[in-house]
């Protein structure tokens, strides 16, 4: 029934636009158009921070093709098109008036905008609240002003859909490449908020007490962070969130989407430097979408059953201890603190969803003498970019901009993971005897 009550709608809708378009007037090639270029803005995180937008040299052509409607016929992001796409206009004075409801996962946001011929000021808020979440601006050229000479040399090519290739894969941060994740970032990022609440909530049922800022604990592990951050991937991304949890348990763990959270047990038993990398470390978690890629990984992986997933959740392990070791080092901590950390913990002594204590000991103190040259003690590096770009352990190559070149990426990088998998399987039979 919701199928037929969908379908009736999509219906209505076209024959609505095919009805405006049969009315709109012939000389609809003289209709306005506008060439936008982002001047940038500022968003707010969730704890009230405001993060710079960057400024964008990706050119947003706009054209009026019904009386209250503005085609996207370029545009510098998805997210921008689904906000122009959501928009009613009405032309007032010579100006522009835009306004929409825009769904984002679980958020409903209020979108505004003023386009006149020489700019366009937006705003967004979350429908309900008066402050808005993110405003911007934009320099504004009216393309059918021109010459119809410069008009045609302006014109934008045709944007390839990469719909399918978008929704099965993520340009990975660290690699500049795609990846296999099946989630979009909303997603990600409410289902990390929900998983850390719900752990977090069963924490508090046993009586355990959460860290505030203001207690040394929480601050400790604040002040670490915002350099962590500050050197990473996550470095202009707002909405990172953390909880400390009282308790002797001697962990930490990553929930997917900015969200972890670290036990005083385990605080305890480190220094500042230790604990550093086990918040980068978790924080790596986040950013390669780890969490994220578990499940189609392990819908490749049906027949091996659990052992796949011990072996991958182990290869995912290394991947965090190497990017963390530069985080670390980035962010003036001794990255060769890692080496100790293991001796800390409890002793593993062979390989299960973590590399036994011995082989990442080995090979963080291998892989920390590589990075520790990019330490400026006590302080973030100035290099943090430079560094992140291409360093001794990892390098980001930038991914192809054609959907061939994404699916061959996607293609390459999950046909290696399965590599990394099937080797570690074999490991981690042979320890035991396997065959």
């Amino acid at each position: 029934m919701i199928s037929r009550v969908w379908i009736i709608w999509v219906a209505i809708k076209i024959a609505a636009v095919l009805m405006l378009a049969a009315l709109w007037p012939a000389n609809a090639s003289a209709a306005p158009k506008w060439e936008c270029t982002s001047l940038g803005g500022w968003s707010m995180a969730i704890d009230g921070r405001r993060t710079s937008i960057p400024i964008s040299d990706v050119a947003t052509v706009l054209e009026l093709s019904a009386p209250n409607n503005i085609s996207v016929l370029n545009a510098g992001s998805d997210i921008e098109r689904k906000i122009y796409q959501s928009m009613s206009w009405e032309e007032r004075g010579g100006k522009y008036y835009g306004h929409g409801i825009l769904r984002e996962g679980a958020l409903i946001l209020s979108v505004s905008e003023v386009l006149t011929d020489t700019g366009s000021t937006s705003t967004a808020t979350i429908l309900g609240h008066e402050e808005p979440v993110w405003a911007g601006g934009s320099d504004c050229v009216r393309v059918d002003q021109q010459s119809s000479l410069q008009a045609k040399a302006q014109k934008p090519k045709k944007k390839q859909d990469d719909s399918f290739l978008d929704a099965i894969s993520k340009r990975d941060a660290i690699t500049g490449k795609r990846s296999l994740n099946i989630q979009s970032e909303i997603e990600t990022y409410n289902k990390g908020r929900a998983a850390l609440r719900n752990i977090v909530d069963g924490y508090k049922q046993q009586g355990y007490k959460l860290f505030k800022p203001g207690d040394a604990d929480f601050d400790r592990v604040k002040r670490i962070t915002d350099r962590i951050i500050a050197a990473s991937h996550y470095a202009k991304r707002p909405g990172i969130y953390f909880e400390v949890v009282d308790s002797p348990e001697i962990n930490a763990f990553a929930t997917g989407g900015g969200f972890f959270a670290v036990h005083t047990g385990l605080m305890k038993r480190l220094n500042d430097d230790e604990l550093a990398f086990v918040i980068a470390h978790e924080l790596v978690h986040n950013v390669a979408g780890h969490i994220e890629e578990d499940l189609p990984m392990m819908l490749l992986n049906l027949r091996s059953g659990a052992s796949a997933v011990v072996a991958f959740t182990n290869v995912q392990e290394q991947e965090a201890d190497k990017v963390a070791l530069v985080y670390s080092a980035l962010a003036g901590y001794d990255p060769c603190a890692s080496v100790s950390v293991g001796s800390k913990l409890r002793f593993q002594l062979y390989e299960s969803t973590h590399p036994s204590t011995l082989r990442r000991a080995a090979t963080n103190k291998y892989n920390c003498s590589k990075v520790k040259k990019y330490r400026v003690p006590g302080k973030v590096s100035p290099d943090v970019q430079k560094v992140l770009q291409c360093n001794e352990l990892f390098c980001n190559k930038g991914g192809s901009n054609s959907t061939v070149g994404g699916l061959f990426e996607l293609l390459t990088d999950t046909a290696e993971k399965q590599l990394r998998l099937e080797l570690e399987r074999e490991i981690q039979k042979r320890q035991f005897g396997g065959n």
